[in-house]
């Protein structure tokens, strides 16, 4: 049959969450879902740009039958066998792509000596990885990631960052999924650049805000579509179990999420990820690690477990595999009211 060609490949680098094939007049997409057995699969023709999705059983023959089926329809064809053709050579190249297992770094041979990790905030967020900011519902998570913020962007030397051996201005997105009002987010960052003396930059400026209605899986292409759109220092996502959209408990989708995740950190920049702690450990005062399955702590490079009493809250890095544990605690103090916000550390 006719040459096929890639044309979309999320993200670039690793196993694929999306990828985009055309073979004239034939366009087929096949997206990752929560569900590890199933796959959310576009269908389209030359003649008409809009793309039919459906979730099917990749595995099977009679589903990849029925896609042919639909594609011939499409292009108006009187005989299946090409589209067949076509989607079988999709289906060979996409278990192809995620089976590769590994990419290979040699270490010598070179004068590279390699770097250190960097952070935007040190000890917080590493550059190039996923910090996971756990804490109890109604702690303050959301208020305390855009503290956090402010203090990175009043912190850093001047109004650029180097992602990439590139200079790019300070950006940080936001991704919610929990419909905060954007006008309370506008209202609270404002709150956030005023709370501190000496006075944080404002966080407004250098920042975009979205709200998020589909799953974290469906959302893939326009997450790394705007991590490129706007080079940024912090992509913060809020929350993890709103953005899942599945089981937290089950170890495979946990694993999607933070490979999917560790992809996006690998642009350049620092990814939070905002979420609960385990109601049962909680109550416990146990240190655990995000609500779900252990993976997410296994696979973050760094988690923070945020702790509130009266309008002090602490901070208690409870990994962290780029920086070495510290002899004391880093903790604030917010007052809404005045606004005020100052940072200090105690011993632990």
């Amino acid at each position: 049959m006719k040459s096929i060609q890639l044309v979309k490949r999320v993200p670039s680098g690793g196993r694929p969450l999306l990828a985009q094939w055309i073979c004239r007049p034939y366009r087929m997409q096949v997206r990752v879902t929560e569900n590890p057995n199933q796959l959310h699969v576009g269908l389209a023709v030359e003649s008409n740009d809009r793309i039919l999705y459906d979730v099917v059983g990749f595995e099977y023959l009679n589903e990849r039958q029925r896609l042919a089926r639909q594609l011939a329809r499409l292009a108006r064809s009187r005989t299946v066998s090409e589209a067949e053709e076509f989607v079988e050579a999709v289906y060979a190249m996409w278990r192809q792509m995620r089976r590769e297992s590994y990419k290979a770094y040699p270490l010598g041979g070179t004068t590279d000596r390699g770097s250190p990790a960097r952070f935007l905030l040190y000890p917080f967020f590493p550059i190039g990885a996923v910090t996971i900011l756990a804490g109890d519902g109604g702690v303050g998570k959301s208020a305390l990631s855009l503290l956090l913020t402010a203090r990175w962007l009043h912190d850093s030397v001047d109004g650029v960052i180097a992602i990439n051996d590139r200079s790019v201005p300070k950006h940080w997105l936001y991704f919610d999924w929990e419909l905060t009002d954007p006008e309370i987010f506008r209202h609270r960052c404002y709150r956030m650049s005023e709370a501190s003396d000496p006075m944080l930059e404002p966080i407004v400026d250098s920042g975009r805000f979205y709200h998020v209605h589909q799953n974290l899986f469906e959302f893939a292409e326009t997450l790394f579509e705007e991590a490129q759109r706007y080079p940024s220092g912090l992509i913060v996502l809020d929350s993890l179990s709103a953005a899942v959209q599945g089981s937290l408990n089950d170890e495979r989708i946990a694993r999607e999420v933070m490979l999917l995740l560790s992809e996006l950190a690998r642009s350049g920049c620092a990814v939070l990820v905002i979420a609960h702690v385990a109601k049962e450990d909680a109550r416990a005062k146990a240190k655990v690690g995000p609500f779900g399955s252990r993976m997410y702590y296994n696979l973050a490079r760094q988690v923070i477990e945020i702790e509130a009493s009266g309008d002090e809250y602490q901070f208690t890095i409870t990994k962290n595999n780029y920086a070495p544990r510290s002899d004391s605690l880093i903790a604030c103090s917010l007052d809404w009211t005045k606004p005020s916000a100052r940072f200090f550390t105690k011993a632990r």
